[in-house]
Formats: C-alpha cells, sequence, structure tokens
C-alpha cells in the first residue's frame, strides 16, 4: 500500500507558487501469517457467538416451557368457569399465574432481542471470514 504526503517549500518570498514534494510511503502487504490469525481470531469469536447463542436458545426454550404450563393451568381455570366470573379464591390464583407468566414473557422478549442481535453480529464475522478465503 502505498501513501503520498504533500511537504510544501519553505518560505520564498518571490512571486511564483511553492513548490512541494511527495514522499512516498511502502507498507509492506498482508502477510499470510497475519490473515492466519485474524481467521483464527474470527473463527474463536464465531465459536464463542455460537456456543452464547445456544445458551440463549436453551434459555428460551426452558421459559417457553414455563409459559406453556401457565398458558394450561389459565386455562383450565377458564374451562371451569365458561362464563368468565372466577370465583375466590380461583380468581387470586388465576392472575398470580398471569403475573407470572408477564413476568416470564418479559424475561423472553430480552432473551430473545439478545439473541437476534447476538446471531446478526455472528453473521456479520461469517461473512466476513468467508470473504477472506
Amino acid at each position: 500500500m502505498t501513501i503520498g504526503v504533500a511537504i510544501f517549500g519553505g518560505g520564498s518570498t518571490s512571486s511564483t507558487a511553492p513548490t512541494y514534494t511527495t514522499p512516498t510511503y511502502t507498507y509492506p502487504p498482508q502477510t499470510a501469517s497475519t490473515s492466519n490469525t485474524q481467521k483464527s481470531t474470527l473463527l474463536a469469536q464465531i465459536n464463542s457467538n455460537k456456543a452464547r447463542l445456544t445458551d440463549l436458545e436453551n434459555q428460551i426454550d426452558s421459559i417457553d416451557i414455563e409459559l406453556d404450563r401457565y398458558d394450561s393451568q389459565l386455562d383450565a381455570i377458564d374451562a371451569r368457569y365458561p362464563s368468565g366470573h372466577v370465583p375466590e379464591p380461583y380468581f387470586s390464583e388465576y392472575n398470580n399465574i398471569v403475573d407470572k407468566y408477564n413476568t416470564r414473557l418479559a424475561v423472553r422478549k430480552n432473551l430473545y432481542n439478545d439473541y437476534e442481535s447476538l446471531l446478526q453480529t455472528t453473521n456479520n464475522l461469517v461473512d466476513k471470514y468467508n470473504s477472506m478465503r
């Protein structure tokens, strides 16, 4: 790679335009070992991200099981009281289950957002790695 820098000449008082010289700096080309190191670093990041993605998937799946369980509990109460008028103490139980459901759903949404962001980052790293081949 070559980079040029203009250096303007000294303080002449003549009416002619100042002179300049352009020195040239040449940097060594990227070596195979540098490229291999970069690829190795990218591959390590990709593998680390894949492990984290798997962990996030497992957490999301676990929460989905909880949400399904809460949903089934709510459906069972609804089935006992099709009119929608749930008597006490079932009303408090119902609301407690809804609160738990909503809390876990919020956690799931945050995990999913983290998952999507990390997935995009990982895909970008994979694209960069593949372009280095």
